[in-house]
């Protein structure tokens, strides 16, 4: 009796230790866990077979579907024939001619603006002081609406002789008088040229390469755009439809309510787990996870809870081996979470695990050309604003949100890799944030998914169209280019240039980004249409049909398509 009691006392002492032990662990780690399929304490006590270990059949292929092969929000790609091939018709389909600058904006010398009228005249008047031409000349005058605040930045054109005017003959002038009415924008600017008389035709050159032919404007082809300061009425402006519906103004930055960050740059504040099939720890400022078994995975979470939120953070890869990396999300102490993950070869993937340890691929490993491949570093930020989720690579959008009932609640984040056929893969990750929304964010929609969407109400929506090619400037002529139309429950917008972003560099090229934030929907399903016009056959400097020449895209309808959001 006396032996069982003591075999007992002796068991308990041991099991306080253990768990005193374990204390200790969990505030070296700074509140990171490593979490597996079974509890934290089972997992700390394994000391066998790693318990996280996982077969290949349970872990997502790498392999991209053989229907995707590029980013489901950007048409052109640098690897494939874009998934939605171009129409590409010799004349344009809008019943009026597009011409650059003078249908559609350009951007010279970075203020957007748009001719509006041009005429010849022998006198020019500009508040009290007269112009008049040289002798034996007459006056050229260009009027323009700017839609920058940077107006003043035209007076340096003249100083720089970086704008002038060519007729038939090849005479050259350059502006004598340039005259601009601010304090609201659009705003308006007047150029005055003194020109032969004989002049008939008159080409204007712009800083940037524009060259913009006068001829539609001066015969009066092409009737001068209404504005505020001219009091015209005509048609509708551009965010505006004829039922009276008004679009939102461009989208504003997502505002946080707080922040919580880590640089990772005192590798006292995380633990560091290492085990045979993995470890994780900080190594030179960054958070390391090496995968040293195939077929496993591993993960770290911050003690840090959070509804709707954005994640944000920098990862590459270091070391070689087959797998993944990226961030974990939505996760409970069940092991049901959320993960966005990316591969060293351009591919990325939204996958929900469950307790039962199953993946389920919300959507499956694709390519995008938006995203670094080899040992680049990426930028990968998730969002969740209430059951939609939405990922973006490089400040991309790389699909339409996702509608999931599984993300609601306060949830644990952190970083996760695993490991297919080959170990070895290393990833450092840097600059995780985490973001809590103050309110409900502007969730993508890709236009000519031609699907149709679950959408949660009151959800803001906002439509997205990237563009991508080898250099800026061809990223800029194709918004220059561009007229959108779209249709929202059979109500017709179009113009829409103030929602055409900067240019934005990614790893093999430049991109912009067109984002139209939707008006808010009621229940029902909302049929969105979109169309997109280019004046001019544009390049993405780009050979996707690999025919030794850069594609080239328009004159005419080049994209069209539609989406459904079935709001509930």
């Amino acid at each position: 009796m006396e032996t069982k009691k003591l075999s007992v006392w002796l068991i308990g002492v041991v099991v306080v230790l253990i768990l005193a032990c374990l204390c200790c662990v969990v505030v070296a780690a700074g509140g990171w866990l490593f979490r597996e399929q079974i509890p934290p304490l089972a997992a700390l006590l394994a000391s066998a077979t790693p318990t996280v270990t996982r077969t290949s059949t349970a872990t997502p292929t790498l392999t991209p579907t053989p229907t995707a092969t590029a980013s489901p929000t950007a048409t052109p790609t640098n690897t494939a024939t874009p998934t939605r091939t171009p129409t590409i018709t010799l004349t344009p389909t809008p019943t009026q001619r597009q011409i650059l600058g003078i249908t559609t904006h350009i951007t010279a010398d970075g203020v957007e603006l748009q001719l509006i009228a041009v005429k010849l005249q022998d006198v020019y008047t500009s508040g009290s002081d007269p112009v008049y031409p040289n002798p034996g000349e007459t006056l050229l005058v260009v009027d323009a609406m700017v839609f920058t605040d940077n107006t003043f930045d035209i007076f340096d054109w003249n100083s720089a002789g970086s704008l002038w005017v060519v007729d038939e003959d090849g005479n050259t002038r350059y502006s004598g008088t340039t005259s601009i009415t601010i304090g609201s924008i659009p705003g308006n600017a007047t150029w005055v040229f003194s020109v032969p008389k004989s002049s008939q035709s008159f080409t204007m050159h712009f800083p940037g390469g524009f060259a913009i032919d006068l001829e539609p404007l001066l015969s009066g082809e092409i009737q001068p755009a209404p504005t505020e300061a001219t009091g015209g009425a005509g048609q509708p402006a551009p965010t505006e439809a004829i039922g009276g519906l008004t679009l939102p103004p461009p989208l504003e930055p997502i505002t946080c309510g707080s922040r919580r960050t880590n640089d990772f740059s005192d590798a006292g504040d995380f633990g560091v787990f290492d085990e045979s099939f993995g470890s994780a720890g900080v190594v030179l400022g960054e958070f390391s996870l090496e995968m040293k078994e195939a077929d496993s995975w591993i993960w770290s979470l911050d003690d840090y809870e959070s509804s709707d939120a954005v994640y944000e953070v920098d990862v590459r890869r270091v070391a070689d081996g087959s797998g993944a990396y990226g961030l974990a999300f939505g996760a409970d102490s069940n092991d049901n979470f959320f993960t966005f993950a990316i591969d060293p070869y351009g591919n990325w993937g939204l996958y929900r695990h469950t307790s039962s340890d199953e993946w389920i691929a919300l959507i499956d490993f694709r390519e995008s050309f938006l995203l670094g491949t080899d040992y680049y570093t990426n930028h990968l930020q998730v969002v969740r604003s209430g059951e939609m989720i939405a990922v973006y690579g490089n400040g991309f959008p790389l699909t339409s949100a996702i509608y999931d009932t599984h993300n609601l609640g306060d949830r644990a984040s952190g970083l996760i890799a695993w490991s297919n056929e080959t170990a070895g893969l290393e990833a450092r990750f840097d600059d995780y944030s985490v973001c809590n929304l103050e309110q409900p964010a502007f969730m993508p929609v890709y236009p000519m998914s031609e699907s149709k969407l679950r959408w949660s109400l009151d959800q803001p929506a906002y439509l997205n169209f990237t563009w991508g090619t080898v250099t800026a400037a061809q990223a800029q002529l194709f918004a220059d280019y561009a007229d959108i139309t779209i249709s929202i429950d059979g109500q017709e917008f179009y113009g829409l240039k103030e929602y055409w972003g900067a240019v934005m560099p990614y790893q093999n090229g430049n991109a912009i980004m067109w984002n139209l934030p939707l008006p808010p929907l009621s229940k029902g399903v909302h049929r969105i249409e979109f169309s997109l016009s280019l004046s001019e056959g544009v390049t993405d400097g780009y050979d996707g049909d690999n025919n030794g020449k850069e594609d080239i895209y328009g004159p005419g309808e080049a994209f069209s398509g539609w989406v459904e959001l079935d709001v509930r």
